[in-house]
């Protein structure tokens, strides 16, 4: 057995095991703890919820949205990631298989939960190829989306520096040049009245207005500009597609070897650089002139329909926005945490590396937030009347980290280099988020396939895995890829949050009702971390009292938000197979499961009953020290040295 492995199997050959086997993939486990912390720091926190928390911070009462955010991470979001994690550790398996011995009616969840990781890993590409190309367009002397008079800007693109200096000749901006205001108003098809209004049979106003009404920006042309007739002539498509490409295999070179060997290397080095470059950047962005005021506007109170000065009203409604934020930002819900917790060691004190991820992931999500806000400072002064508010508020639209960041950023001196740095940022946390994913999915396909478990055959289910989804995500492409990105977004986010809500309600009910499980829950986590009896009282009551009616309401709330904001596809082709095959396919597959299950027990005569029981049969013995590692590699030279480090991370040789 390959060294940092430990044995969790002995004793199990009496357990009924999936499909009738009595065998199970043994997860290869951390040789050191930190590895879990920092794959968890990797997992969370993609862009979408930096963009996303940007502008509800904005929008949603600035500081008070703060503090009812840190309520809720350490009365839901810590607790969560504390029983997500303590289930992975204890049973050592991803969320198909917990499912199958916790609750066999409840298979059918963690089935839907693997499909839409699955969907969220091809979203997860598209976006990672798109911030590609604007990470290799920010390598110029110029952005490109930094003012007008590219060819693909449309005529009433403008900035507010090209309106003013315009309006300084008694003239008018229009498709990058000035003119008169006759001659613009007949752009428009209308006529001019008293040099001060354009007219024509149907309407009357003032050429301001007019333009503003159709108004486009440098930012938003260029985005249109990058993913138009993907598949169509032209360069541009070409180089996209290419993007796309490598996209995928940046993401399958980081875990081919698996996430033991290549994925911990990597790890490590996308922890410390993407760390150190959101401290690099956030310092360089505050101090830079305007910066530091940049993060006082965001952090200001604003008067909304949504949220209000009254500090009860906000908590009575922003709630409700904040808890899918923090669950979809701790990734609580996913599969994923279970999933890493499952290579921890038996013994492996997962309450204080699991905190620790969830503050760090609270932390850089708000230190990537100032970032934005400290670039898009110079937007206020320098946009037209509106235009900042208006998009920062467009932050909250699927896609707006490619989308709306760089119009925030356009009008800072030296954009380009600024976009650089941010989207090398956002890159970096793509990158890791999609390994992760899809290293969580390989590792449920081999807990239910054992015969798959080999090396060899891991890495062909990742080479199947990434081709069908490049095709899938190329098939998007070939239609409109920016409606059905966004179609995918809203409904895959859905059903994220529904199977998030039945985990928690069966992780915190049957792991805590069940009358013979409580006594041996605790001499668990006893045996495990050494529980301290206080914790251990203040956590049962999150479980089993907060965190359900918190969650049960949450999930009846999205529901009719979904609903009321018409978040359903709207494109007419796409909507019936997006209804049938996304919507219905939940509650097929949760209740034909479920009813199997409870027809195959009835007619073997069988109870359906969690299956925590063989504890001292599930739980191995605590993890005896390994020798010291003695290198094959003469000591003094560089090979022996890098040997050294390798084994310092935990790297499996």
């Amino acid at each position: 057995m390959p060294s940092g492995f430990v044995s969790r199997l002995s004793g199990l050959s009496g357990i009924r095991q999936f499909n009738q086997r009595n065998t199970l993939f043994e997860h290869p486990k951390w040789k050191h703890p930190h590895t879990f912390f920092i794959l968890m720091c990797l997992a969370t926190v993609d862009p979408n919820d930096i963009s996303e928390h940007a502008a509800r911070l904005y929008i949603g009462g600035g500081l008070s949205f703060l503090v009812i955010e840190a309520l809720l991470l350490f009365l839901i979001g810590i607790p969560l990631t504390f029983l997500e994690t303590q289930i992975g550790q204890y049973f050592g398996q991803c969320n198909i298989q917990v499912f199958y011995h916790m609750c066999p009616v409840a298979i059918g969840v963690g089935i839907i939960q693997v499909y839409n990781l699955y969907l969220h890993l091809i979203r997860g590409a598209i976006i990672l190829s798109w911030m590609l190309n604007y990470l290799l367009a920010s390598i110029s002397f110029q952005s490109v989306w930094g003012h007008c008079g590219q060819e693909w800007n449309k005529p009433n693109c403008f900035t507010k520096i090209q309106w003013e200096d315009c309006i300084g000749k008694g003239e008018l901006y229009y498709n990058n040049s000035c003119n008169s205001i006759t001659e613009f108003c007949h752009k428009f098809n209308m006529e001019e009245f008293n040099h001060s209004h354009c007219f024509n049979d149907e309407e009357v106003e003032t050429p301001f207005k007019l333009f503003i009404r159709n108004h486009s920006n440098p930012g938003r042309d260029y985005f249109i500009y990058s993913l138009r007739n993907a598949l169509g002539s032209g360069i541009t498509d070409a180089y996209t597609i290419l993007n796309y490409t490598v996209a995928w295999l940046i993401i399958f070179s980081c875990v081919h070897n698996g996430i033991s060997k290549s994925g911990i290397v990597i790890s490590h080095v996308l922890f410390v650089f993407s760390t150190f470059l959101c401290v690099a950047v956030l310092i360089a962005a505050a101090i830079f002139p305007g910066g530091f005021d940049g993060i006082i506007v965001g952090l200001q109170t604003k008067n909304s329909s949504v949220f209000q000065d009254s500090m009860f009203h906000t908590f009575d409604t922003s709630w409700q926005v904040a808890i899918p934020e923090l669950i979809d930002r701790l990734r609580i819900g996913y599969g994923i945490i279970v999933f890493l917790a499952s290579l921890n060691q038996y013994n492996t004190n997962f309450f204080k590396y699991a905190a620790a991820s969830a503050l760090y992931a609270n932390t850089y999500n708000l230190a990537t937030t100032f970032i934005v806000y400290s670039l898009s400072a110079t937007s206020i002064s320098v946009a037209m009347p509106g235009e900042h508010e208006l998009m920062v508020t467009n932050l909250l639209e699927p896609l707006s980290t490619v989308r709306e960041n760089p119009n925030l950023i356009g009008f800072h001196p030296r954009p380009q280099l600024w976009s650089f740095f941010l989207f090398l940022i956002y890159s970096a946390k793509t990158v890791a988020n999609n390994y992760i994913v899809l290293e969580c999915i390989v590792f449920t396909l081999s807990d239910i396939i054992p015969s798959v478990t080999s090396n060899t055959h891991t890495r062909r289910i990742r080479i199947v895995l990434v081709v069908v989804g490049w095709f899938l995500g190329l098939l998007f492409f070939i239609s409109n890829p920016l409606q059905l990105i966004e179609d995918l977004y809203n409904v895959v986010n859905m059903d994220i949050e529904l199977m998030t809500v039945l985990q928690v309600l069966i992780f915190s009910l049957v792991y805590g009702f069940a009358s013979k499980v409580k006594n041996r829950h605790f001499k668990n986590l006893l045996d495990m971390t050494g529980w301290y009896n206080i914790l251990f009282h203040i956590l049962q009551f999150a479980y089993y009292g907060v965190i359900p009616v918190f969650i049960m309401i949450f999930g009846i709330t999205r529901l009719r938000t979904f609903s009321s904001e018409g978040r359903f596809p709207t494109d007419k082709v796409w909507k019936v197979f997006i209804a049938t095959v996304h919507v219905l396919k939940t509650p097929i597959i949760i209740f034909g499961f479920a009813g199997y299950k409870i027809w195959k027990a009835h007619k073997l005569k069988q109870q359906l009953k969690t299956q925590f029981i063989p504890t001292n049969l599930w739980l191995p013995q605590p993890v005896i020290p390994s020798e010291p590692y003695k290198s094959v590699y003469k000591p003094g030279t560089w090979k022996y040295r890098l040997d050294m480090i390798l084994d310092g991370i935990g790297v499996e040789k």
